[in-house]
């Protein structure tokens, strides 16, 4: 019977910690879908310029933000930062933090029709081609809409360094096509 005392206490314990954690939880904002905008402070634990995103603990919680290049390799693993976010349908994406970095340099320009356009995870698909952009560089583009763009690699991701919308023309390279 002493055996089956301490497992039984394990049990109950690990399937009251969710509803614990839950209730914890309940008394801070769920960031991802009731905050606009807003800043928090807190440790950069990771950066990954190429996926555009920076990891920051806060408070005792793990945040995710998205940002562009330029946005993201302003920081570094270990800094103390205050960010100021914007919410984009989920997800957390970073403002411009005052402080500007020099943008990646143009690696090819590219025209065509955009097939897909998802701005809450930043991307655009034009002649089958993925990029990654701010949610804000989109919010005027349309699937069937013909754009420019200009376009870098930063950690092998294409990223869409400004778009245009307007004529495309089909004598511009992909990076495909490189």
């Amino acid at each position: 019977m002493g055996i089956h005392t301490p497992l039984l206490a394990a049990a109950l314990a690990t399937a009251l910690l969710p509803a614990a954690a839950h209730a914890q939880l309940g008394e801070q904002p769920d960031y991802q879908r009731e905050v606009a905008a807003g800043s928090i402070k807190g440790i950069v634990q990771s950066v990954d310029a190429g996926g555009g995103t920076v990891t920051l603990r806060a408070g005792g919680r793990t945040f995710r933000f998205r940002g562009t290049p330029t946005a993201i390799q302003q920081f570094a693993q270990g800094e103390v930062v205050e960010l100021q976010y914007e919410n984009h349908a989920g997800q957390l994406w970073l403002r411009d933090r005052g402080e500007q970095a020099a943008a990646p340099a143009p690696e090819g320009r590219l025209s065509g029709t955009v097939s897909e356009v998802d701005r809450s995870n930043g991307s655009i698909t034009v002649r089958g081609q993925h990029f990654r952009a701010h949610p804000e560089e989109l919010q005027a583009i349309q699937p069937g809409q013909s754009v420019r763009l200009s376009w870098a690699q930063v950690e092998a991701t294409p990223w869409a360094l400004q778009i245009q919308p307007g004529q495309a023309r089909d004598e511009e390279q992909a990076p495909w096509e490189r």
